[in-house]
């Protein structure tokens, strides 16, 4: 994964700028794993998608605060 500079911003909409940010990803890549983590895929009406997987990927600055 490639991420460019200057790609994350803050709760204020600031560019984080002389910290390190932490990329967390997670995958969900069985039923089981679905399953045991609560995730579903639907559409805006709430039918069920069909999915192949999920990746979760979250981004943060000091381990607290997602940007």
């Amino acid at each position: 994964m490639s991420v460019p500079a200057n790609a994350f911003v803050d709760e204020t909409g600031s560019v984080v700028k002389n910290s390190e940010v932490v990329l967390t990803i997670a995958e969900a890549l069985s039923a089981r794993d679905w399953l045991t983590n609560l995730l579903n895929t639907q559409t805006t009406d709430g039918q069920m998608l069909e999915s192949g997987g999920m990746i979760k990927i979250t981004a943060s600055v000091n381990n607290k605060q997602e940007v």
